[in-house]
């Protein structure tokens, strides 16, 4: 997204997007589509992302990342939309990789750990203070942010709601107390 641009990432994404929301639609209606997925991502898949034919649209994660990406370079500018996705990226794999091997403190009525929390903090901070968008104390607030949104107990994917809600923080932060002008879409 940062090297490409705003226009040139649509035009990889939206193809992209599309074919995997059709994929996912296919695949629960013919086993050809769906033993073709199995074959190609089915170790990537966890359980629940596996529908048999017949059943309700299943949307794995790699399909809302790709849907995120999209919606991400569609609403925002292309450094808060691909800073967003990228700190979100690599901090959850940070704290599924810390929660899994080194996590002891679960947080109450969670199955994601302190740690696991801890490291995805750290991560967000990181990068944020690495593409040095916003000043530092903003930073470490959208950090936060995302680290208590990846923690909500919501039904919706978090490949989705996290980068969206946090890219929309990191704009009003940037638009209206930064005072930048920087514009939704195009």
């Amino acid at each position: 997204m940062l090297y490409l641009g705003k226009t040139t990432s649509l035009l990889i994404l939206v193809p992209f997007c599309g074919l995997a929301i059709f994929t996912e639609a296919a695949r629960v209606r013919f086993q050809t589509v769906a033993d073709i997925v199995e074959m190609i991502f089915g170790r990537m898949m966890r359980n629940h992302e596996r529908p048999k034919i017949g059943d309700a649209v299943v949307i794995n994660g790699a399909t809302w990342v790709l849907l995120t990406a999209t919606l991400l370079v569609v609403i925002f500018p292309v450094d808060v939309a691909a800073i967003s996705m990228i700190m979100f990226m690599i901090g959850d794999a940070a704290a599924a990789l810390v929660g899994r091997r080194f996590g002891k403190i679960r947080w109450l009525n969670s199955t994601k750990t302190v740690e696991g929390s801890l490291s995805f903090f750290i991560v967000a901070a990181g990068i944020l203070m690495l593409f040095d968008l916003l000043p530092l104390p903003y930073s470490m607030g959208i950090a936060a942010f995302a680290t208590l949104l990846e923690l909500l107990p919501l039904r919706l994917n978090d490949n989705l709601y996290v980068p969206l809600l946090t890219a929309g923080m990191m704009y009003c932060l940037m638009r209206f107390l930064l005072l930048q002008d920087v514009t939704l879409f195009f």
